[in-house]
């Protein structure tokens, strides 16, 4: 199961999430990350008949980052990542 602590603990996601706190607010963040967490929670869910060998690999690596990317598009208008902003998330 996926939550915030999954993605605190994640490599690489507590530099993107410091960086998210600053740009959208640690509320906002956190609301990112508890629906990211449900979205991933879902999809492991709906392909839980993979293979064994595959799901390790979709449980654990695919979809957790691919539900972060789809809840972080949302909370962040395109707009302000093409402004020359990108370094700071």
């Amino acid at each position: 199961m996926v939550d915030k602590r999954y993605y605190e603990k994640l490599g690489g996601f507590s530099y993107v999430l410091g960086k998210l706190r600053k740009k959208i607010s640690t509320q906002q963040t956190d609301v990112l990350v508890k629906d990211a967490g449900t979205l991933c929670n879902g999809l492991c869910e709906k392909y839980k008949d993979l293979p064994k060998k595959e799901k390790i690999y979709t449980e654990r690596m695919i979809f957790p980052r691919a539900a972060f990317y789809l809840q972080m598009i949302q909370y962040i208008p395109q707009e302000e990542a093409l402004r020359g902003n990108r370094s700071a998330v």
